[in-house]
């Protein structure tokens, strides 16, 4: 309702330097509008010119406040000739491209009409012919690689073949390196096979004498006589012009320029392109989730490449980004249907970091096991990825630990949020909010002693202990090493008691070590600059100088033991995460020839099974060892005979996978009461009573004629003691 003078007020086509042109004094009236020309002539007279030009392929606006506060971000949008883009109606949250540009004046006549598909993207059986419709006297160009439609691409005169996947190549893109030839042979990109899936991308937009008179369709099509039962995760397709994702100077997938001017990211990790960071390195792409088949969500959205030193695998991991200027701030869908969470800012889609390599489940799976203590993780849900019709592999669906996950799980507002960091020896770093009492608290420890009762309830009084030590249990527990040097995060809500609760996430290396002393590893006080320096390991061993903490420490740690991370419970949640995944494993890892093969891929998770069998025992001796100074009564049965006998004795299964019929053998020879194999469900299939030994000291057993999957098999000894194993069936 007042005029607004703006003089101090910045504009800016840089990320990195949003304050690159300042305004005049100029005063807008109310409802008025000031035109502005991104010429790069930098005048000052009737005519406003920036000192800086944006070019028609698309490059960001800021607009700062004098403090320099972003107050409005339009993303890079490709604007064609004699087409404007912008806010409709003015002021508005949607952005519009207009095919009548009106500067200085109300955005009118977004695009009026719009092009028609025949069929719907989705899954179908056999060969399409797509045809494409639009009112009015345009002509139709089309793209099928994810580009941007232009009248330089192809004209449609006539419905398009769109043949099964079978019947087509693979798309090139699926050649292009996604790290660097010198990257470690352990982790550097392999060449693809040629058994994968193919899908088709459609672009297309209508011209009138070269001006665009429609937005861009786009869809996409998985075509195969069992297209609609190939999948039996979520199926997610992108679309994003070729040039912003494997470009060699703005690809965001590929070594490219990043790697010749930093070849080295630090440690073993090679550089690229995609260790760049900011809105710089944002992509607009077409976002399509499918699931049972069918089209569940169709949205823009941007696209990043996410993760630290992970970047530099060959698959990468994408962070999604809502955004007002591409349509919608929000992503609306219930991915994770068991959770009451369906709105969402940002989303992942991870790469499983360095287990990439080994079981692609360790980190979700650290989440699925966690899941009953109150400690803060992430949602997971395995899907497939496609981008721009190439097979991508499986690609983990995950939530974004940032201000909006504090916002939609507890309803904590930025404003209200301090959200701290350790990581690669930076020490509190902030990424919301202050670190002051924080640093004010570890002052405090740092010159008193908290065996005090005094002085350990005011450290107390500031942390939620509960939440501290299920955590620390945790990480403990799955011996974690690339922590709490790195990957440590904690957060308070200011509005509320303010204690701080620590946030569970980034195990990628965990189930590596049955009898890794966890304990030695937070107390050695000779820990190096990673992963276990004495500023991030203090705290812990601050509170262990307290009686009552040790006790409350030790106490629930051996009940956890029992609950939490008992084998009855941890294997048949991991059994079920690797049935989830084990159709598509084999596809993955023809895409990206990790690990090596799908035995390779099962013996990774046959480790995660001898882990999760073994680890509690170990750990409850390493916890009764570490307290036996204390007069604490722990006492776990399960684990006063077995453990020694854990360590002892071997199961032996093959062949594994299986067609159906395997032996075992068992170290000793122990006489044996019963053998049972049991579904993913749980469900028992098979028992025998006595079984007798072959003459190679062997047990054959036939776990029937079942489908393909994940089965159990318990042996239980005449002595009572319990021998797990998981077989791998085939057809």
């Amino acid at each position: 309702d007042q005029p607004v003078n703006i003089q101090g007020y910045y504009l800016s086509d840089n990320d990195n330097h949003p304050l690159r042109w300042r305004f005049p004094s100029r005063e807008i009236p109310p409802g008025g509008y000031l035109l502005v020309f991104a010429s790069g002539k930098n005048r000052f007279g009737d005519q406003l010119h920036t000192n800086f030009s944006i070019s028609a392929s698309g490059e960001p606006l800021i607009l700062s406040d004098p403090d320099g506060n972003t107050l409005d971000y339009i993303p890079a949008v490709p604007v064609p000739r004699d087409v404007s883009y912008g806010r409709y109606p003015d002021g508005g949250s949607h952005f519009k491209f207009f095919d009548l540009p009106t500067p200085g004046s109300t955005n009118i006549r977004p695009f009026e009409t719009a092009i028609s598909f025949s069929q719907s993207s989705g899954f179908y059986a056999d060969t399409l012919a797509l045809e494409m419709e639009v009112e009015g006297n345009f002509q139709i160009f089309y793209t099928l690689n994810g580009d941007l439609p232009t009248t330089s691409d192809s004209l449609y005169i006539g419905p398009l073949v769109l043949l099964p996947s079978a019947d087509i190549e693979n798309n090139p893109i699926i050649y292009i390196p996604t790290n660097h030839e010198s990257s470690d042979w352990w982790y550097r990109w392999r060449m693809p096979g040629e058994d994968l899936f193919r899908s088709h991308v459609v672009r297309a937009r209508a011209f009138e004498g070269g001006d665009p008179r429609t937005e861009i369709k786009t869809a996409t099509y998985f075509i195969d006589s069992g297209a609609d039962e190939r999948f039996d995760l979520p199926v997610i397709s992108i679309v994003s012009p070729e040039d912003g994702l494997f470009d060699y100077e703005n690809g965001i997938f590929v070594p490219g320029q990043g790697f010749e001017d930093n070849p080295q990211q630090g440690g073993f990790w090679t550089g690229g392109n995609f260790h760049n960071r900011g809105r710089e390195w944002e992509r607009e792409a077409g976002f399509f989730f499918f699931e049972n088949g069918e089209l569940a969500l169709e949205q823009n959205l941007g696209i990043r490449i996410h993760g630290s030193a992970s970047r530099s695998l060959p698959q990468k991991s994408l962070r999604l980004y809502a955004r007002e200027g591409y349509g919608k701030n929000e992503i609306e869908y219930p991915f994770f249907p068991d959770e009451g969470i369906q709105r969402f800012k940002r989303l992942l889609l991870r790469n499983a970091g360095q287990d990439f390599l080994k079981a692609y489940l360790a980190d979700p799976l650290t989440h699925l096991i966690i899941s009953d203590l109150d400690v803060e993780r992430q949602l997971y849900r395995p899907a497939v990825l496609f981008i721009n019709g190439a097979y991508w592999g499986i690609i983990n669906i995950r939530e974004r630990l940032d201000p909006y996950y504090f916002e939609s799980h507890f309803g904590v507002s930025e404003e209200e949020l301090d959200l701290i960091s350790h990581s690669w020896g930076i020490r509190y770093e902030v990424n919301t909010g202050t670190a002051n009492d924080y640093l004010e608290m570890m002052e405090y420890i740092e010159v008193n002693d908290l065996s005090d009762p005094l002085h350990f309830d005011f450290v107390a009084n500031q942390i939620d202990l509960e939440n501290f030590i299920s955590y620390y249990i945790g990480k403990m527990f799955f011996g974690t090493r690339d922590w709490p040097g790195n990957n440590l995060d904690f957060w308070r809500d200011r509005s509320s008691d303010g204690k701080w609760r620590w946030i569970w996430f980034d195990n990628d290396d965990a189930f590596e070590d049955i009898y890794f002393n966890s304990y030695d590893y937070l107390t050695i006080l000779s820990g190096d600059d990673w992963p276990n320096p004495l500023w991030t390991t203090q705290l812990f061993r601050s509170l262990m100088e307290n009686y009552g903490f040790r006790q409350q420490f030790a106490e629930t740690a051996v009940h956890q033991l029992k609950t939490t991370y008992h084998p009855s419970r941890t294997m048949e949640i991991a059994e079920l995460a690797a049935a989830n995944i084990a159709y598509e494993m084999p596809h993955h890892i023809e895409r990206w020839k990790y690990p090596d093969s799908f035995s390779d891929w099962n013996r990774h998770f046959q480790e995660i099974l001898n882990f999760l069998a073994k680890r509690p025992c170990a750990f409850f001796e390493m916890t009764r060892s570490f307290f036996e100074e204390d007069d604490f009564e722990l006492v776990w049965e399960e684990c006063v005979s077995t453990v020694g006998e854990v360590k002892e004795r071997k199961v032996s299964v093959f062949p594994n996978p299986t067609t159906g019929k395997i032996a075992f053998f068992i170290d000793d020879s122990p006489e044996i009461e019963f053998i049972r194999i049991y579904d993913s469900s749980g469900r028992l299939l098979f028992q025998k009573e006595r079984p007798f030994y072959g003459a190679s000291g062997e047990i054959s057993v036939d776990i029937g004629s079942g489908p393909p999957g994940i089965y159990l098999m318990e042996v239980i000894s005449k002595e009572g003691f319990r021998y797990f194993s998981r077989v791998v069936r085939f057809n």
